[in-house]
C-alpha cells in the first residue's frame, strides 16, 4: 500500500502543467474595439499622424503607429467617470489560470492633474458573452501603471483567474484600456486617446479574442454584429 501511495505521488507531480501561448494583435485588419463602458466616442481604425484634442490641456498630436500601418483611435466625450475599452477577451478560462496582458499606450502629455490625460490597463470578469459583466478582476499583478508622457508606453499587467473573486460564474476575462482625462469638466469635453499592438498570453486550453472587423452594417449593434458569426 505504501509503494502504491509513493507512485501515486510521482504521478501527481510528473503532471505537467498547461502551456502557455502567446498571441499579439496590432489593428492591421481594419477592426476597432470589442466593446466599451462610458462615454466612449469615435472608436476608428487610423493609419499615419493624428491631431487630437486633451481636454484643458489643449491638443496633442500621435505621430503614427507603433506597429505596422493601423491603430486604434478612441475619445472620451463628454468628460465623465473612467471610460473603459475592451481590446482582449480571453474565454474558457478556469480558477488559477495565468492571464498576461500587455498593450502600446500613446501619451506624449507631461502635464495636468496627476498626469491626466492619461491610460491604464485594467481586466473584469465576465461570462461567454462578453457583455455579460461579471465583477472587476482589477489592477492585477506588477500592473505598470499609468502612461506618463513619454509618447509610445507599455502598458502590462497579469491576472490569476478567480483572484480577487468576480461574482460566480464568471469563465472569462476582458482586458480593458481605462482613459483618464483632466479635469472631467474641462471644456472642450473631449479627450482622444491611441493604441496599438496588443500581446496576451493564457493556457493554451483558453481562446484569445481580438477585436475583429466585421461587414458592412447599417446602425449595426452589438448584438446584431455578433450574430454574424453564429
Amino acid at each position: 500500500m505504501r509503494a502504491l501511495l509513493v507512485i501515486a505521488a510521482i504521478a501527481i507531480v510528473a503532471l505537467p502543467a498547461t502551456a502557455q501561448v502567446t498571441c499579439c494583435y496590432s489593428w492591421e485588419d481594419g477592426a476597432t474595439v470589442l466593446g466599451t463602458y462610458g462615454n466612449v466616442v469615435d472608436d476608428t481604425n487610423v493609419t499615419g499622424s493624428q491631431p487630437g484634442l486633451a481636454g484643458d490641456q489643449g491638443t496633442w498630436t500621435c505621430p503614427g503607429a507603433y506597429d505596422g500601418d493601423k491603430y486604434l483611435h478612441v475619445a472620451e466625450s463628454p468628460h465623465y467617470g473612467t471610460p473603459q475599452v475592451y481590446i482582449a477577451w480571453i474565454t474558457g478560462l478556469v480558477p488559477g489560470d495565468l492571464v498576461e496582458a500587455s498593450y502600446m499606450a500613446f501619451d506624449n502629455c507631461q502635464t495636468g492633474y496627476l498626469g491626466a490625460p492619461n491610460q491604464r490597463i485594467w481586466a473584469h470578469y465576465a461570462t461567454d458573452d462578453i457583455d455579460t459583466y461579471k465583477g472587476s478582476a482589477g489592477e492585477g499583478i506588477n500592473n505598470s501603471g499609468y502612461t506618463t508622457g513619454i509618447g509610445w508606453e507599455e502598458l502590462s499587467s497579469s491576472w490569476s483567474f478567480g483572484d480577487p473573486p468576480g461574482y460566480g460564474g464568471e469563465t472569462s476575462l476582458v482586458i480593458e484600456m481605462r482613459l483618464y482625462s483632466t479635469p472631467s469638466t474641462a471644456d472642450p469635453q473631449h479627450t482622444d486617446y491611441w493604441a496599438d499592438y496588443v500581446c496576451i498570453t493564457a493556457p493554451s486550453t483558453a481562446c484569445i479574442n481580438f477585436p475583429a472587423p466585421v461587414s458592412p452594417v447599417e446602425n449595426a449593434t452589438w448584438s446584431s454584429i455578433k450574430a454574424l458569426y453564429k
